[in-house]
């Protein structure tokens, strides 16, 4: 019997077909088009800047544009071999709310640390909603 895998129904496993409706993020520019094989669309599948609906488009966009507002409140340069990593930001689900860490041997990728709890703490309260957008969290 042959395996029937269902299509995925999200932009980053979607394989678009020629002449396929999409909407390319580019520059933090949304543009509609129909896929082809261009350059652009093949460029813009292969790193993830193609998406199905406006409205992924959207909020691609957004969590984008939050990531670079948010790397700009920190100058922090953690320093995880001498146990120097700092504060990071996260989404407590359990809770429903933004909070914050000290983590100081491991890298997990965070687009940004803050040196002290307080630098942590106020950046949750002056960008709530970029965190919120960045961290893929609808507001409760």
């Amino acid at each position: 019997f042959e395996e029937i895998q269902e299509e995925s129904t999200d932009s980053i496993h979607w394989n678009p077909r020629i002449g396929e409706r999409c909407f390319i993020l580019e520059n933090a520019n949304i543009i509609p088009t129909l896929y082809t094989l261009k350059p652009r669309d093949c460029n813009a599948r292969r790193t993830g800047k193609i998406f199905r609906t406006e409205e992924e488009c959207e909020k691609a966009r957004d969590r984008e544009l939050a990531e670079v507002r948010l790397r700009r409140t920190s100058t922090f340069t953690p320093d995880f071999e001498n146990g120097r990593g700092g504060w990071f930001v996260a989404y407590n689900h359990l809770e429903g709310k933004l909070e914050y860490f000290q983590c100081s041997w491991q890298d997990a990728g965070e687009p940004v640390r803050y040196e002290t709890k307080e630098e942590a703490e106020r950046s949750i309260e002056q960008y709530r909603k970029d965190w919120l957008a960045y961290l893929n969290v609808e507001d409760c």
